[in-house]
């Protein structure tokens, strides 16, 4: 069975005004996720307080 992710609305909103430099960086990090979730580079963790919704990092100043 294909990974998928559930992109939420206010992801995509933005996502569209992101520089495109960032962009190629939270697309790469995308496909990072769904190739190998254990990636170190994706930092992943869940988010404290709620369950199911996990957190990862694009750079030092961009998360998803």
């Amino acid at each position: 069975m294909a990974k998928k992710l559930r992109i939420l609305t206010t992801f995509k909103k933005d996502y569209k005004k992101l520089p495109a430099e960032i962009k190629d960086k939270v697309d790469k990090q995308l496909e990072s996720l769904l190739e190998n979730p254990g990636h170190p580079s994706l930092a992943l963790h869940t988010i404290r307080g709620t369950k199911g919704i996990w957190e990862g990092y694009v750079d030092y100043h961009y998360s998803f």
